[in-house]
This record gives C-alpha cells, structure tokens and sequence, in this order.
C-alpha cells in the first residue's frame, strides 16, 4: 500500500501528449467519388454524375468498385451503399 502511495505521488503530474489527426474536405474541381465512412476520396475525376442517394447502385460503375461491390480504394474497402459523389467545380 505504502509502494501505490508513494507511486502515485511520484506520477501526479504526469501529462501525456496525444496527436488528433483530422480531416478537411475542400472544393474539388471536378466530380470526385468519396467514401462517406473513411472520408476518404477514392476516384478523383470520376465520371458518374452527381448522385444524391447515398448507396446508389450507380456507385457500381465507378472505376474505383472495379466491377464488385466494395471499393478497391478506400482503407474500410467499404460497400457502394457508403459512397458519396461530390459536387462539380467550384
């Protein structure tokens, strides 16, 4: 019991650093296919329209689904039904 006393004497002003990464979206200048779950741009220059609905079948057509239903790009390799397609140019 003494030892614990004493330890957490000696550590009471322990702090610990922590890096927070984030991630910004920015105007494209042109249509680029997003995964709304690893926000991350998966096909940039994409040439499906702008799609609305959320898991559109649509998405399956992109060049970054590579022909099945999960992303050959993203981290998650995550489902069509997550993809977002981003506005035209700015």
């Amino acid at each position: 019991m003494e030892r614990a006393k004493a330890d957490q004497s000696q550590f009471a002003a322990y702090t610990r650093a922590q890096t927070v990464k984030t991630k910004t979206l920015v105007d494209a200048k042109q249509l680029s296919t997003l995964c709304a779950k690893c926000v991350h741009v998966c096909h940039e220059g994409c040439y499906l329209p702008p799609i609305a609905d959320k898991g559109d079948r649509e998405f399956l057509k992109c060049q970054c689904m590579a022909g099945t239903s999960h992303c050959t790009d993203c981290p998650g390799k995550c489902s069509h039904e997550v993809r977002v397609v981003c506005v035209a140019p700015t």
